[in-house]
């Protein structure tokens, strides 16, 4: 029996949504709410009726956290990681500001549409939601940069879209020595802009020297597609699904379709032969 609550005739969204979350509330959160009690320490400053009101609010934040990805059933690492953060979040007498709750609740609103999919057990709903979810990762992997050189106390970084400045590259020259040995040129030929030059090729290897801007210029390929839309900055079609692999993951130099998936995470069967 799937773990997804419906509603029914009788029962709007609201009140089926309620329903989960005092399920998971009882099943999850309380235990290890009533697990840590009076693990809060002692702030003369604060009186105990704020702490305890503070802790009824962390409670509720967090069923509603759960019920958000919409199962009933709570994975090993999910629950773990509530537990971790419960306590964390005591020693700080659950402040309201507490930055791993939001965290957590992001996590868990993220993941809806893949649970609900999986346990939908329809394959072309988890296709769907897996590739929402893996072009929302790469969005947040590959979107921001960080600026260096700024001296403050933490790392400072930026959306790469709002910084970014699209390349030229130059066509190589070739060169055959008297030995027969094919080699790159140092002249250069012609200057392209980028997207041109990605919407013209098939294969494309770049070459250039240590911060040049190839790490960025991948960075923001990868990027480019995890939103809606047309991708017309790139050149490339906006149906394209992104895949970042270091060579140094693969072995043997040998390409499979699992060798390729593996170090992304997605489906084997994304892959075309």
């Amino acid at each position: 029996m799937s773990a997804v609550l419906r509603s029914t005739r009788d029962e709007s969204p609201r009140a089926v949504f309620d329903q989960l979350k005092a399920r998971l509330d009882d099943a999850t959160v309380a235990p290890v709410f009533e697990a840590i009690r009076g693990a809060a320490p002692a702030d003369p400053a604060i009186p105990a009726v704020i702490i305890e009101n503070r802790r009824a609010r962390a409670r509720d934040r967090l069923a509603t956290a759960l019920a958000t990805r919409g199962s009933a059933e709570v994975p090993a690492a999910v629950a773990a990681d509530l537990e971790r953060l419960t306590r964390d979040w005591a020693q700080t007498g659950y402040d309201d500001g507490f930055e791993p709750v939001l965290r957590f609740e992001i996590r868990c609103a993220q993941e809806r549409d893949l649970v609900v999919a999986r346990e939908s057990g329809d394959p072309a709903a988890i296709l769907a939601a897996l590739e929402t979810d893996y072009r929302r990762q790469l969005g947040e992997r590959y979107g921001r940069i960080e600026l260096r050189g700024v001296q403050t106390s933490h790392r400072v970084t930026q959306e790469l879209q709002a910084v970014f400045v699209p390349l030229h590259v130059a066509d190589p020259i070739l060169e055959t020595g008297k030995d027969g040995e094919i080699r790159l040129s140092p002249s250069l030929g012609q200057r392209r802009p980028i997207a041109k030059v990605l919407a013209a090729s098939e294969r494309l290897l770049l070459l250039g020297g240590p911060g040049s801007g190839k790490s960025t210029l991948i960075a923001w390929l990868a990027a480019q597609p995890a939103g809606v839309g047309s991708n017309s900055e790139t050149g490339l079609p906006s149906d394209l699904l992104p895949l970042v692999l270091a060579a140094r993951s693969l072995a043997d130099g040998i390409l499979s379709r699992d060798m390729i998936a593996r170090p992304a995470a997605i489906p084997p069967c994304w892959i075309r032969p």
